[in-house]
């Protein structure tokens, strides 16, 4: 059952987790009628946990029976109402629907408030259709009559929010995050999937800096989820935001903390962006190491050219400079616009540092963008020192704009000017882009 597993049981985890958190794990029961029956409760919730920690169906089997004589003693206990009925589900889950009749009669008798915080059984009967056809005309009609059976059960909202995000549906998925998180706003997975959906809305824009009320409604929203639940996941994510909004120090504080969370490509490269940008340069080394003996990453060399100048040593930079161009015409064959924009930044760091001419070397370079030959044709031959920025239609481009109008300069000994456009390129929104962090790296070490 591919698809059930892979889009229930995340969301029944947190369903779970949310269980343990949300009800006291002690017996509610008057203390003259604890004895047997509080024990019993204890194993019970005891192997449903084992059960969820990596254990078998025979744990689940002695969760629901321990759970199940709990219940005929205190069917109004909520506590034993909660982890009784998810046992009974999980089982449900495991014979493939095998008692599902019952288990809504089940989940009917349950007080409002655990219903609220349980999965309802039409899930269940949403997965084994999933599992077989997860077309939309198929799913779509089973969703909307699951939740209009079960409107305020924020579990069923969110996992509405994972499917639609599958689908690349990122409109349906957000509003369905919405609901959720709106029904439910303690539990960090509902917090997250909304600022995740968010961010999927801002990957959609020609430019997601200029979408900054997006950006920093995702930023919210992930960090309160990392702040209720700090897994690697959500605090390398809010790390990420952060940097996307500028915001440094708080990024160099998640990212680092994501770091030692979990090492990784993503909390590697945002640990050695937020130390970058910060001027934690000793920081950053042992990461970029990491970068590239474990990931052979493509950026790491320039990472350690950034770090070597902010640290003031030019001859080192130099070294790691002098390698990456080296690579040139195996990362053009890759991403040939990333590795001429690549190219021609380190061509102009490189004679920046040896006092040298600029040495573009793109003449046989084969242009496939039209914003990319108008940066070549401007380094090369300028018209108008301003001809990139009045070219420029978003934020992003705009970065580029002033870091290569600023190459343009420095090439025709315009000097002052150049700096002042470098000064524009740091200040620009495009925080990620190789341009804005060259521009703040240069500034810093008084190269220009």
């Amino acid at each position: 059952m591919k698809l059930f597993f892979r889009w229930i049981l995340p969301a029944l985890a947190t369903v779970f987790l949310a269980a343990c958190g949300s009800v006291s794990t002690k017996s509610p029961l008057e203390p003259n009628s604890v004895g047997e029956q509080a024990n019993k409760i204890e194993a019970g919730m005891n192997a449903y946990r084992d059960y969820h920690n990596g254990g078998t169906v025979k744990d689940l089997a002695r969760a629901r029976s321990l759970l199940g004589e709990a219940h005929e003693s205190a069917p109004l206990n909520p506590m034993v109402q909660k982890f009784y009925y998810l046992a009974e589900f999980f089982n449900c889950i495991e014979t493939a629907g095998d008692g599902l009749l019952d288990l809504v009669v089940l989940y009917r008798s349950l007080s409002p408030v655990v219903q609220r915080e349980t999965p309802p059984p039409w899930r269940i009967s949403y997965a084994l259709i999933a599992d077989t056809d997860s077309r939309r005309e198929t799913i779509d009609p089973v969703l909307r009559a699951l939740l209009k059976e079960e409107p305020f059960n924020a579990s069923s909202w969110y996992m509405a929010s994972k499917y639609y995000e599958s689908q690349k549906a990122y409109w349906m998925s957000l509003a369905a995050a919405k609901r959720a998180v709106t029904l439910n706003s303690d539990t960090a997975s509902y917090l997250y999937r909304y600022g995740e959906a968010v961010n999927d809305i801002l990957q959609e824009s020609p430019c997601s800096y200029d979408e900054s009320a997006y950006a920093r409604t995702a930023a919210s929203y992930i960090s309160r989820a990392a702040a209720k639940d700090p897994q690697q996941l959500y605090v390398d994510n809010s790390a990420l935001q952060y940097l996307r909004l500028g915001l440094f120090p708080l990024a160099y504080s998640q990212a680092k903390k994501a770091w030692e969370l979990e090492k990784n490509w993503w909390t590697a490269t945002h640990y050695v962006q937020a130390a970058l940008l910060t001027q934690h340069y000793n920081e950053a080394g042992p990461v970029i190491v990491y970068l590239q003996e474990t990931h052979d990453d493509s950026q790491a060399l320039v990472f350690e050219a950034q770090r070597q100048l902010g640290l003031g040593d030019k001859a080192a930079a130099l070294l790691a400079v002098t390698q990456q161009q080296n690579k040139f015409s195996a990362l053009y064959e890759k991403n040939a616009v990333k590795a001429t924009l690549q190219h021609i930044q380190l061509a102009w760091v490189e004679a920046l540092i040896t006092q040298g001419g600029l040495n573009l070397g793109v003449d046989d370079v084969a242009v496939q963008s039209g914003w990319l030959q108008q940066i070549i044709d401007h380094i090369q031959q300028p018209i108008d020192a301003s001809e990139l920025m009045e070219a420029a239609a978003t934020s992003c481009m705009e970065t580029g704009a002033h870091f290569y109008q600023a190459i343009s300069l420095w090439k025709s000994g315009a000097l002052s000017d150049a700096r002042t456009e470098l000064s524009s390129t740091a200040k620009s929104k495009a925080t990620l882009f190789d341009e804005y962090i060259w521009a703040r790296i240069l500034l810093e070490a008084k190269l220009l």
